[in-house]
């Protein structure tokens, strides 16, 4: 769960890139990164998320 300070604390749920196991405090800061699938049927680009 992410929130957006600076989108009036919009909250949003999305996955979190990089390692499974890794560390992840409450409060840590992130960055999105979109993730480009190009399907068959049709392309979409996903939001994820990094730590910063």
């Amino acid at each position: 769960l992410v929130e957006l300070p600076h989108a009036g604390n919009v909250r949003m749920v999305g996955n979190l890139l990089g390692d499974p196991l890794q560390e992840v405090r409450i409060g840590a800061e992130v960055v999105g990164a979109y993730e480009h699938r190009a399907e068959a049927s049709s392309a979409c680009s996903l939001l994820q998320w990094r730590l910063r």
